[in-house]
């Protein structure tokens, strides 16, 4: 099967640590694991599969740091990590991946700060952080994302001002930042209706 290119396992109740075996499929550029009830720790060996353009394991029961061979990862544009009990801070690693549109992190338990690397994916039109530990301020650089549609940073530990140069995005079509400890004032572009129902509760 290596010049496989598309694996969808996704909608099913496969169980268990998912194969190391996976890392061998080098020619994957699609991998959808969604909503499943796989546990234990994300393989490394998907860091073997660099030609991946989206990699979806969320709604599972996943657990521990995001393995840092993951780095390798460098052509993705989708990344959903979604729903599981992942761990630790956000590797600096992340900002690596220049060509991602969406990044789907919300309901793990992630803590810590953001890294300042984040700033260098303009590409991004999703980002979801809802829902973890993250703490410290928001980077700066969120301003320059001029392609950003989707922005949820609720539910988390966040402090000092945002950079709310971001409201005056036209593309922006949903932004969340309820339940942080932000400080400062609000510009009057947020009056614009941006909604935050849907399934963005924790």
């Amino acid at each position: 099967m290596n010049n496989l290119s598309e694996l969808d396992l996704g909608g099913n109740e496969f169980s268990g640590e998912p194969p190391s075996e996976l890392g061998l499929l080098s020619s994957l550029t699609f991998l959808n694991m969604f909503l499943n009830q796989f546990t234990g720790n994300l393989p490394s060996e998907l860091g073997n599969l660099t030609s991946l353009t989206a990699l979806d394991v969320r709604f599972n029961s996943f657990k521990g740091t995001l393995p840092t061979q993951l780095a390798g990862l460098l052509v993705l544009s989708y990344l959903g990590l979604e729903r599981n009990e992942f761990t630790g801070t956000l590797p600096t690693w992340i900002g690596g991946m220049e060509d991602l549109t969406t990044l789907l992190i919300s309901s793990n338990q992630f803590t810590g700060t953001l890294p300042s690397e984040l700033g260098a994916l303009t590409s991004l039109t999703s980002l979801h952080l809802s829902c973890n530990y993250f703490s410290g301020t928001f980077p700066t650089q969120i301003g320059e994302w001029k392609n950003l549609s989707q922005l949820l940073v609720n539910n988390n530990q966040f402090t000092g001002t945002f950079p709310l140069e971001v409201t005056s995005n036209s593309k922006l079509m949903q932004f969340c930042l309820d339940n942080n400890n932000f400080t400062g004032s609000v510009p009057q572009e947020v009056e614009n209706d941006w909604s935050c129902t849907g399934p963005y509760s924790c």
